[in-house]
């Protein structure tokens, strides 16, 4: 097992989007210039007690993730393949106010850690559009990132949230992690 004692520097981040007629997830997609990512489990705590107030077990039920990620632009092709938007023939993007179902991705990201990098595949993600903001600049250029919000719930098959590999994992599994969803 795992020996790590840090965990540092985001990298491959990558989705992967569901196709409901397969029953598969295509190839997964680099999203270039992440810069963090920050999932906040959501648990049931059921505390169980028995007689006179004194409690046995504590029970946790993990229903999945609520978090952001940020970029430091999200690229076009992901308002297209995300959330509908349409590119129309001049380049221009355009987007409609009709209602749409969100599709579902699988989120792929790894972790450098002091002695192998930590990778990590969240099924069943749905992500929410970005706010519009900037700033005038100044002396200085300073960058300005974009934030968007993930929901992560899990599968309906088998209830699976996610996977995330040790140091024992299988190289070739380890080494196929961004191009194929575990």
């Amino acid at each position: 097992m795992d020996g790590d004692k840090i965990i540092y520097g985001l990298s491959h981040v990558c989705i992967s989007k569901w196709d409901a007629a397969t029953g598969k997830y295509g190839t997964p997609k680099a999203i270039k210039g992440a810069v963090s990512i920050e999932l906040n489990p959501l648990i049931d705590k059921v505390e169980p007690t028995i007689g006179k107030g004194v409690k046995e077990t504590i029970i946790e039920r993990l229903n999945g993730f609520d978090g952001t990620i940020e970029l430091q632009i999200v690229p076009s092709w992901f308002y297209v393949d995300v959330f509908g938007d349409t590119l129309d023939d001049k380049g221009a993007m355009y987007v409609t106010s009709k209602r749409r179902n969100l599709p579902t991705f699988a989120l792929l990201f790894e972790f450098k850690t002091d002695s192998h990098a930590r990778r990590f595949v969240f099924y069943n993600c749905k992500y929410f559009r970005p706010s519009i903001a900037g700033k005038t600049t100044s002396d200085k250029l300073e960058t300005q990132k974009e934030k968007f919000d993930i929901q992560i719930r899990p599968r309906r098959d088998d209830d699976k949230i996610y996977n995330w590999t040790t140091s024992d994992i299988d190289t070739d599994i380890y080494n196929d992690w961004f191009n194929t969803v575990y």
